[in-house]
């Protein structure tokens, strides 16, 4: 009975292990494209700035800012929080893959 339950979190482990490098992949990936649509909706924006349409021009720039900005909500929420619960999940089951079981006969 231990070696079937210690089979099975080794097993739900290496499942989770696989969903952790393709989650991470993927947050990898959206905070490329997100800083590359930041640094777009600046170089956009400084230009838009400049075409001599103060009014316009300004409300256009700072448009595009809070885009750029709203579009790495997700990538830095990834960052700073999302992957520490996948991580402490992954280090419980690999934790649960060593236990001890021992029945108890009444």
């Amino acid at each position: 009975l231990e070696e079937a339950v210690r089979h099975y979190f080794r097993e739900h482990a290496a499942l989770k292990q696989r969903e952790f490098r393709a989650f991470v992949r993927r947050g990898c990936n959206n905070l490329l494209i997100g800083v590359a649509f930041l640094v777009a909706c600046f170089a956009v924006g400084t230009f838009v700035g400049r075409l001599g349409y103060a009014a316009l021009g300004d409300g256009l720039k700072e448009s595009l800012l809070i885009g750029g900005w709203v579009a790495m909500w997700k990538p830095l929420e990834f960052v700073l929080y999302d992957w520490w619960a996948a991580r402490d999940e992954l280090r419980l089951l690999a934790r649960l893959a060593e236990i001890s079981v021992k029945l108890g006969v009444p």
